[in-house]
Order: structure tokens, then C-alpha cells, then sequence
């Protein structure tokens, strides 16, 4: 039988790894938005 502790503690580990997969497609995803929109507003204004 496994102790609950384990359990826990593998299951926060996952759940860290996941947040920080997360947070990195975020960032990712607000830089690309930026990118388009100052790309577009540089060709707008051009």
C-alpha cells in the first residue's frame, strides 16, 4: 500500500510542472499577439 504522503507529494509535483507548462505557453501566446499587433500597426501607419 502506498502512504497518502507519496501520493501527495507526486501528485503536487505534477501539478507544478503543469502550471509552469502553462505559464510558459501564456507568455508565449501574449508575445506572438504582440508581435501581429505591432506588425500590423507598422504596416498600417505605412
Amino acid at each position: 500500500m502506498i502512504p497518502p504522503n507519496h501520493i501527495f507529494s507526486s501528485g503536487s509535483l505534477c501539478d507544478s510542472n503543469s502550471f509552469q507548462l502553462q505559464n510558459y505557453n501564456g507568455i508565449s501566446i501574449v508575445r506572438l499577439s504582440l508581435h501581429f499587433i505591432f506588425i500590423s500597426i507598422h504596416y498600417y501607419f505605412h
